[in-house]
């Protein structure tokens, strides 16, 4: 019996500790470890909510979206980066072609499909120095230090006649005269309209009816949030595009319990995660009584309770 006790005791250990341990490569991606796996792995590997594929030798990512806050869309896109030093993922359209300036994203996505039903395995922040948190019977109420935005949402549209404004960004000559075509905007491709780019910035809103030209949204995307505010022309737009944009995975270290993760140290890139009350006990090094600190298992993540 004490046997079969040690026995069960080292699988449960060489289990936990291959999860970590797994690595593999696809295409330009090389070394993806934990918390991400391919589909092609053991179970054993990774997490199954960091699931990634490998499609004719290209790294991709299915993005699961709360899309108005009524159903899922899976929306395919391809990696370009992992980043395991400050947890972000960088993703590219797979429409979006280097040598074509006239594509166009295939999925409409914002900031604010990030937002929608609570915590989320990718976010559109990081958020960095935990001033308190406080955790009430159906909600809880956080602040920090840092929160950083990742993203800025696009907007693709289109007027009747040209639009002389510093923020609307002249599309042509990829995006002019009849390039986009829709559904929804099929008796438009009958006429000649211009074409813009619109960056929502910060609390930024954009309604096209208050144009004092005729004007309609054609599509809207993502795009990296740059520190420094130098996307002016249509060309930059294409770079901006070309490069996707990043979403930040440091929810893994939850583990699927529901807390909220954040960089505890930006130098250090130490992750801390608050979480519900009582912890689960199975990863943790010591264990203390709710509202105190503790050490845990991976990459010197600090869960408060």
């Amino acid at each position: 019996m004490v046997i079969l006790i040690i026995m069960m005791l080292h699988e449960t250990s060489h289990a936990k500790h291959s999860t970590h341990l797994c690595s593999s490569s696809c295409g330009n991606i090389h070394n993806i470890t934990f918390p991400f796996r391919l589909t092609t792995d053991p179970l054993s590997c990774g997490d199954l909510r960091y699931n990634l594929s490998c499609e004719n030798n290209i790294t991709v990512l299915y993005l699961s979206l709360k899309v108005y806050g009524q159903y899922f869309e899976y929306q395919r896109h391809y990696v370009q980066a992992i980043n395991y030093n400050n947890y972000t993922i960088r993703l590219v359209d797979p429409s979006i072609h280097k040598d074509d300036c006239s594509s166009t994203p295939n999925y409409t996505l914002s900031e604010y499909y990030f937002n929608i039903g609570g915590v989320h395995s990718y976010e559109a922040e990081i958020r960095s120095g935990l001033l308190y948190y406080l955790k009430r019977a159906y909600n809880a109420e956080s602040k920090f230090e840092k929160t950083r935005q990742l993203l800025n949402t696009l907007i693709f549209f289109n007027c009747e006649s040209p639009v002389l404004k510093s923020s609307h960004i002249d599309a042509s000559p990829c995006l002019f005269n009849g390039t986009f075509s829709s559904s929804v905007t099929s008796f438009h491709s009958r006429r000649k309209y211009y074409s813009y780019y619109y960056v929502l910035k910060g609390d930024d809103e954009f309604n096209p009816r208050e144009s004092e030209e005729a004007c309609w949204i054609q599509q809207t995307t993502v795009i990296k949030k740059w520190e420094t505010d130098w996307i002016k022309t249509a060309d930059d737009i294409r770079n901006a595009l070309i490069y996707g944009f990043e979403l930040s995975w440091v929810q893994s270290f939850s583990r699927g319990r529901g807390g909220l993760c954040y960089i505890v140290d930006e130098n250090s890139n130490r992750v801390g995660c608050v979480s519900s009350c009582p912890p689960l006990a199975d990863d943790r090094v010591e264990i203390y009584g709710c509202g105190k600190n503790d050490s845990s298992y991976f990459r010197n993540v600090k869960i408060l309770n």
